[in-house]
C-alpha cells in the first residue's frame, strides 16, 4: 500500500501551482481611481477688495454631486453645482483680508485633492490694452469683440469714444469682452480704452486703440450674370451699397478673395476666373482688413439680412457656360 507525503511546514509551504494572472488591462500601471479634486484656476482668480458683493467664483473639477460645496479658506461655502464638473459659489470681497486665499472642494467629509490659489488685492493697477478682435465690425453682426492686455480686474470697463461705458465683461486679468452691438451703437471710428477702479478717487486709464463699425455693405447685381468658360478671365461690375472699408469680392461664406477694384462706394470691377467644368459661383462682399494671424472671422464685414437700413442682396450668382 503506497502511502501520500504531504510537504507543508517542513518543506516551506504549499507551492503555488499557477503564477498569477497579469492585470487585465495588459500589464501597465493601475489605471487611476477618479477622485473629488478641483482644476486651477478658479474664474476669475483675482478681485479688488473693494468689488460689489456678491462676488462669483466658478470651479471647474471632477467627481461633483449635488452636496459638493466650495471651500473658502477651508470654509465650506453654499454652493450651486452645475454639473459634475462645475459650481459656483459668492463671497462679499471686503469681508476678507486683502491677500492670498486657497479655494477647494468638500463633499460629505471628503476634502478634494488640490486646492487653487485665490487673490483679494486692495491695488487698483494702471490696465495696458494691446489688441482688440475684431477691430473692424459690422452695424448688424452679431460678434463679441475680445479685449487682450494686462492688469485688467472685476471694475475693468470698456469706454468706445464719445459714446462712453459700455457693459464689459470680465474674463481674466488678461482678457475683457462686449456684446455684439453696444448700446448707442453708431457708424463711426472710436478710441477704445480700459478704466479700472470704483469711482473718480481711484480711476486708472489704458493707453487708446482705434476700433471701426461699419454699416454692413449691400448687393444689388452684377452687370454681366454670365459667360463661357471657354472665353478667359471676364471682369464684371458688382454694383451695391456702403462699400466702404477696403472692400472685396469674396467667394461667399469663404475667405477665397477674388482681384477687386474700387470706382466708388457702390461699384465694384472683379475679375472672375473660368473653372474647368461648367457651374455658378456665389459672391459677396467683404469689408475689413486681412489679417493672417487672426482668425477667419477677423474684419470680416458682410452683407447682413438684418441690414434694413439699406436692404438688399445678401449674395450674388454668376454662371459659367
Amino acid at each position: 500500500m503506497s502511502s501520500m507525503i504531504h510537504c507543508f511546514d517542513a518543506c516551506g509551504g504549499p507551492v503555488n501551482p499557477m503564477p498569477p494572472f497579469p492585470p487585465v488591462w495588459g500589464g501597465g500601471p493601475t489605471p487611476p481611481t477618479p477622485v473629488l479634486n478641483i482644476t486651477c484656476p478658479v474664474l476669475p482668480a483675482t478681485v479688488i477688495a473693494s468689488a460689489a458683493a456678491p462676488f462669483k467664483i466658478t470651479v471647474n473639477g471632477t467627481l461633483f454631486t449635488p452636496t459638493t460645496q466650495g471651500t473658502f479658506d477651508g470654509t465650506p461655502m453654499q454652493s450651486t453645482v452645475v454639473s459634475t464638473g462645475q459650481l459656483w459659489f459668492e463671497i462679499d470681497p471686503a469681508a476678507y483680508l486683502v491677500g492670498m486665499h486657497n479655494i477647494g472642494v468638500t463633499d460629505g467629509g471628503v476634502i478634494g485633492a488640490t486646492t487653487c490659489p485665490f487673490e483679494i488685492t486692495s491695488a487698483i493697477l494702471v490696465p495696458t490694452l494691446t489688441k482688440i478682435s475684431p477691430d473692424v465690425t459690422g452695424y448688424y453682426d452679431s460678434t463679441v469683440t475680445t479685449y487682450t492686455g494686462t492688469n485688467f480686474d472685476t471694475t475693468s470697463v470698456i469706454s468706445r469714444g464719445a459714446i462712453g461705458e459700455i457693459p464689459t465683461t470680465f474674463v481674466n486679468d488678461t482678457t475683457l469682452t462686449t456684446a455684439p452691438l453696444p448700446a448707442n451703437a453708431t457708424v463711426a471710428m472710436f478710441e477704445i480704452r480700459v478704466r479700472n477702479g470704483t469711482d473718480i478717487s481711484n480711476f486708472k486709464f489704458s493707453n487708446n486703440m482705434q476700433a471701426s463699425m461699419l454699416m454692413n455693405p449691400g448687393l444689388n447685381m452684377l452687370n454681366i450674370t454670365t459667360a463661357p468658360i471657354s472665353g478667359g478671365p471676364v471682369t464684371v461690375e458688382l454694383l451695391g451699397t456702403n462699400f466702404g472699408m477696403e472692400p472685396t469680392a469674396m467667394i461667399a461664406g469663404t475667405q477665397t478673395a477674388l482681384p477687386t477694384v474700387k470706382r466708388s462706394g457702390g461699384w465694384l470691377d472683379v475679375t472672375l476666373t473660368p473653372p474647368a467644368t461648367p457651374g455658378t459661383v456665389t459672391i459677396d462682399v467683404r469689408l475689413g482688413h486681412a489679417h493672417a494671424d487672426l482668425p477667419a472671422g477677423h474684419d470680416n464685414v458682410r452683407p447682413s439680412a438684418l441690414n434694413t437700413m439699406y436692404p438688399g442682396l445678401t449674395t450674388l450668382q454668376f454662371t459659367w457656360t
